[in-house]
């Protein structure tokens, strides 16, 4: 049985230096359902990747995770054993996470042992799962290494790596910053038609009110390490009510005007 839902609960993340401990996300708490696109939102420094990184226990050295638990359909869960299996992750610099002596059928081969996932479903699993992330010729694309692919070609497919594991959820940490504007738009169109054909709930972390306008169902805005409102995201641009909020409408309207804010 598919999952239906995501519950990340009382995330708190601390950092330590000379004996003084910081606090980088502060009690945070977020829920995410099948089919649903969830956009965490704030300023640079905000807590949002920590979030994710402590959800999936991959938290950078000198950090570490201190309250929280997660859990599918209410069911409590360890943190590591989202990773891969129920959460897949697309970053927001594809081309620093590929190995750059690797080839794409390396990368797809390592992901498919991490997963478990046996030998004679590897090459048809691959080039499905590339072909439904806009990747023509998946045979030619799998013997390239990064550096003879765009950065948009690299994102479609650190997004069929993610569709190749069969994750149910999938967190996608600003994946249309280092991209032009036409291919942030197919790559956003991609995410919203998986979305659709496949029921993925996507939490998707940005600082772009435009992608969140563009894909979000509803919204979570971060101001120093805490959740400070949460609401749908025709709530969050026609009444926002945190101060935090209300500075990140602001500046996309004075950008983009309200034409292209909903």
């Amino acid at each position: 049985m598919t999952p239906a839902r995501l519950t990340i609960r009382d995330i708190t993340v601390e950092t330590w230096r000379h004996g003084t401990t910081t606090r980088l996300v502060d009690g945070v708490s977020l829920s995410l359902a099948a089919g649903e696109v969830l956009a965490l939102v704030g300023a640079s420094g905000s807590g949002k990747s920590l979030t994710c990184a402590a959800s999936l226990d991959v938290l950078p050295p000198g950090t570490r995770r201190t309250t929280g638990t997660v859990a599918i359909d209410d069911r409590e869960t360890g943190f590591a054993a989202l990773r891969g299996r129920l959460v897949a992750s697309i970053m927001q610099n594809p081309r620093s996470a590929f190995n750059p002596v690797r080839t794409m059928r390396d990368h797809a081969i390592e992901t498919f042992h991490a997963l478990g996932i046996g030998r004679s479903e590897w090459r048809p699993l691959m080039e499905a799962s590339m072909k439904e992330a806009g990747l023509d010729d998946p045979a030619g694309l799998l013997g390239l290494h990064p550096f003879e692919m765009s950065g948009g070609m690299l994102q479609r497919m650190m997004i069929a790596l993610a569709l190749a594991s069969r994750a149910p959820f999938l967190f996608a940490d600003e994946p249309t910053t280092d991209l032009d504007l036409i291919v942030q738009r197919d790559i956003l169109d991609l995410l919203d038609r998986l979305r659709e054909q496949r029921r993925l709930g996507i939490l998707i972390v940005t600082h772009d009110m435009g992608v969140v306008a563009r894909l979000a169902d509803r919204v979570a805005v971060m101001e120093s390490g805490r959740i400070c409102e949460t609401g749908p995201v025709r709530q969050i641009f026609e009444r926002p009510a945190a101060p935090t909020t209300r500075r990140l409408v602001e500046a996309h309207l004075s950008l983009y005007g309200k034409a292209l804010a909903a």
